[in-house]
């Protein structure tokens, strides 16, 4: 039986899996758990508001009401409600997938999760400067690349031994 496993306070026949975590190593597991939550909240947020939230933005820049968009082109709206609501669901999916991976890290310190969370904080860097460049907010405002920003903080402080 592995020594780290017996710390732990689990047992192991093969060895892999749990090892005993520092504090440093839980609280990054705590930080890519939080950030998987938010993703799951924000799938769900988003979800609720349809074309709302999404009409929104590009709308104020236009310097066009909401309503009067809204009226003058109702079925526009329904597709731009229905695709954000199908982006809300990935959302929320991704983020339940990236919040069981961050579950099993933090619980077992399992390196797979570790390599797997890589995955999130790169899509959430990508993304981010995609979405923030196409639309000119340039890299302050760029979307969730400073959520993957944390994320890879995290990520360092879950790093295993």
């Amino acid at each position: 039986m592995d020594e780290d496993a017996v710390i732990a306070g689990r047992s192991t026949k093969s060895g892999e899996g749990a090892t005993a975590q520092s504090q440093v190593q839980k609280i990054g597991w705590g930080v890519l758990l939080a950030i998987s939550g938010l993703l799951v909240l924000n799938g769900i947020m988003w979800f609720g508001s349809g074309a709302g939230l999404t009409l929104a933005y590009p709308l104020r820049v236009e310097g066009v009401a909401v309503d009067q968009f809204t009226q003058e082109h109702p079925v526009v709206v329904d597709h731009i409600g229905m695709n954000a609501r199908e982006v809300a669901i990935w959302y929320a999916a991704f983020g339940l997938m990236a919040l069981m991976v961050a579950l099993e890290g933090f619980r077992r310190g399992t390196r797979w999760a570790w390599n797997t969370s890589w995955v999130m904080s790169g899509v959430f860097v990508v993304a981010g400067l995609t979405y923030g460049l196409n639309l000119g907010l340039g890299f302050v405002n760029a979307g969730r690349a400073d959520i993957g920003l944390i994320a890879l903080v995290g990520l360092l402080l879950a790093r295993p031994r």
